[in-house]
């Protein structure tokens, strides 16, 4: 025998005995009836669930964009010179250089072997003249082409601004 602590009645055993064997402490009634009125109270509440609910995302949503408007500010001097002493470094160069060519429109089949002989290159692939620095040389592609390598040579800045590989196939 045991006592049910809702009703306080004293049943068998049985009726507090999951088919597990776990042994409850409320009569196979008591949690019927609870479980009854847990649905109920999850129907007539519903409206007002969802409201708090949605307080709650607007809360939660509120409160991270603070934080991360707090950290982008107690960070950005850190990050900002981080980029900056990256950006100086060969890598970050050489990031730099690749991500512009593609936003300017450059495909390659193979980056790095183009970096290569972009840094290797001395002079103009067509006047034959030696770039004066590292600004003077281009990399010219055929803007018409956009899904496949569209590299014609390596230029130098007044060759390139004149288009003169404009009628030549493009190499790579």
């Amino acid at each position: 025998m045991a006592t049910c602590t809702r009703c306080k009645k004293n049943m068998d055993i049985k009726m507090f005995t999951k088919p597990n064997g776990k042994v409850l402490k409320r009569c196979e009634r008591c949690r019927a009836a609870s479980r009854a009125a847990g649905k109920a109270y999850y129907q007539t509440h519903k409206e007002e669930r969802n409201a708090y609910n949605q307080a709650y995302k607007e809360k939660k949503k509120a409160c991270l964009k603070a934080y991360y408007k707090d950290y982008n500010q107690a960070h950005k001097e850190k990050r900002n010179a981080y980029s900056k002493a990256y950006s100086k470094t060969p890598a970050g160069i050489k990031t730099g250089r690749i991500g512009r060519w593609k936003v300017h429109g450059i495909i390659f089949t193979d980056v790095e072997a183009f970096y290569d002989r972009y840094l290797a290159a001395t002079h103009c692939e067509h006047c034959s003249a030696n770039f004066k620095d590292s600004q003077d040389r281009h990399a010219d592609h055929d803007h018409s082409i956009t899904d496949g390598p569209n590299i014609r040579g390596i230029l130098c800045r007044s060759c390139n601004l004149r288009d003169v590989l404009k009628d030549c196939p493009v190499k790579e």
